[in-house]
């Protein structure tokens, strides 16, 4: 799964440069709602490379892109509460639990 997101890099005026980062995103669709009001912008595998184009100045021709995911190609499934911790980076955190 891929998200868009945005990086700076930029140097306040009396200090050393500084690298930011974001995850970019729009409205929850109808499947995320019962989590937050909120969603990341999940691009589907079409849309990876035209969002990574640096060809692309206009912001008009990004918001076909940046459109929010279909519901139906969502799943969800319980996993274990460790996963909510991010001390936590086993891979076995994301299996479903049984």
């Amino acid at each position: 799964m891929a998200m868009t997101g945005l990086w700076e890099t930029w140097k306040p005026a009396d200090g050393e440069p500084v690298q930011s980062c974001t995850v970019c995103t729009t409205d929850a669709n109808p499947f995320m709602l019962d989590f937050h009001d909120r969603m990341p912008v999940i691009l589907p595998d079409a849309m990876i490379e035209p969002w990574l184009d640096l060809s692309i100045k206009d912001p008009a021709a990004l918001k076909p892109i940046v459109a929010q995911f279909p519901t139906d190609e969502l799943q969800e499934w319980p996993v274990s509460k460790d996963a909510g911790n991010v001390r936590n980076q086993r891979s076995h955190l994301a299996e479903p639990l049984k």
